[in-house]
């Protein structure tokens, strides 16, 4: 498991992250964990045939996105949360 280092933020002591990818590199996994009382946006690089999963809900489907509020900026995908735990799953085509 590799460490994920936060964007900068007024509460960084307080975001927790780590990302995993598998052995063909066909998926990556982000674990992320913020306070309660917080808000923030994901942001994990995509390609156009690519899922997005969100606790093992699927939030977008090659560019179409659905159960959450995101879209796809540069070539990443962009989800709005709120605080709490996530794992985001990329699976690549």
């Amino acid at each position: 498991m590799k460490r994920f280092i936060p964007e900068k933020s007024s509460f960084h002591r307080d975001i927790a992250g780590k990302w995993q990818s598998d052995s063909d590199a066909s998926s990556f996994t982000l674990h992320a964990e913020t306070r309660s009382a917080t808000s923030g946006t994901i942001t994990l690089p995509i390609a156009a045939e690519t899922a997005v999963s969100v606790s093992g809900r699927t939030v977008c489907n090659r560019g179409a996105y659905s159960a959450c509020q995101g879209h796809t900026e540069s070539g990443c995908a962009r989800l709005t949360v709120v605080g709490g735990r996530y794992d985001v799953t990329v699976n690549r085509g």
